[in-house]
């Protein structure tokens, strides 16, 4: 049956792993499907509390604003670590096109399906999604690249910080991704 099936997932959800199915759902009736006991976006925040704090960060991924958990995440288990559908980018790539990030010149971190190496799943205080301001995020792969701000005279998006103003951070048709 199917929670046998489940049951032999590399990651299961702690409550279901438990036997606690009551975490989450009424054990006879519901107004709700899947005789859940509240919303979704309820059930999850009221034990992973972050959902709260993510939502007054400055970027908020869609589905966690929505409250839509179950976009990204399996309710009773996975054989993705964080109870993923997906592999994180195949996940990524399942609302952002793929071949968005296939030019010619392509950055490694997408080449090697790190999206989450520069950004964040569910929220950030940096637009976009990214870890850090887009310049420190740039410089802190690519150290040459920062050492040259010791010299005299700099690009003023350089020292602004601003990478992206000349590089496109994730593909480009150009060398050195060029816009």
């Amino acid at each position: 049956n199917d929670i046998q099936e489940l049951n032999k997932k590399s990651h299961l959800h702690h409550p279901f792993g438990e036997g606690e199915c009551m975490s989450c759902h009424e054990p006879h009736g519901s107004r709700l499907k899947s005789l859940l006991k509240n919303s979704i976006s309820k059930i999850c925040s009221d034990c992973h509390d972050n959902a709260e704090k993510d939502n007054k960060k400055k970027a908020v991924h869609l589905p966690v604003k929505e409250g839509k958990c179950e976009k990204c995440h399996q309710p009773h288990a996975s054989d993705n670590a964080k109870l993923l559908k997906e592999s994180p980018a195949n996940l990524c790539y399942s609302c952002h096109k793929k071949d968005a990030f296939s030019k010619k010149n392509i950055h490694k971190p997408v080449i090697e399906n790190q999206c989450l190496v520069c950004h964040e799943g569910h929220s950030s205080d940096y637009a976009k999604l990214l870890k850090s301001k887009s310049g420190e995020l740039c410089l802190s792969c690519h150290k040459k690249v920062a050492s040259e701000s010791a010299n005299k005279y700099n690009h003023v998006p350089f020292v602004a910080g601003n990478c992206v103003q000349c590089h496109n951070p994730h593909t480009s048709v150009s060398e050195k991704l060029l816009i």
